[in-house]
């Protein structure tokens, strides 16, 4: 029996069901189950950090993607549509194979900038090829979080 993995957030913010994000890759559940979270307004520069213990097997500017186990990849992706600016408003502080600790800052972005240029910057947190029901605790949409505190376990 696996113990069960918690994700944390990897940001402060207001927490919303994957439904609710403006995307339908993601509101489908087609990368897999999870939550979003929606930054804290007049923020201009938000430092994401991993939301668990892991390597990093991805990363781009928009994104990055921790495995904390074999059978677990966790996607964080900032931001709708984001990878058309090619890396404009982002800046990753690892690199691909990176062992990180959860409360690591992973990247940074600039979520009011993205907000002007017109994409969303709607932060997800993804258990990629999970279905929605292995999730426990989901913390509840429209409640705040900090940084840190657990969005859902697994």
């Amino acid at each position: 029996m696996t113990i069960p993995l918690s994700v944390r957030s990897p940001l402060s913010g207001t927490v919303v069901n994957l439904t609710q994000v403006p995307d339908p890759i993601f509101a489908m559940g087609t990368v897999g189950a999870g939550v979003a979270v929606i930054p804290d307004p007049g923020v201009e520069v938000v430092h994401i950090t991993s939301p668990v213990d892991g390597l990093i097997t991805r990363i781009m500017p928009h994104l990055f993607v921790v495995q904390p186990r074999s059978d677990v990849s966790l996607l964080v992706h900032l931001g709708v549509d984001t990878a058309r600016l090619r890396g404009q408003g982002f800046d990753a502080k690892l690199s691909e194979n990176s062992a990180v600790k959860q409360g690591q800052v992973v990247c940074s972005y600039a979520p009011k900038e993205i907000g002007r240029m017109g994409f969303d910057p709607i932060v997800m947190v993804v258990a990629m090829q999970h279905p929605q029901q292995l999730l426990e605790d989901v913390m509840i949409a429209g409640e705040p979080c900090e940084q840190g505190d657990r969005l859902y376990s697994l």
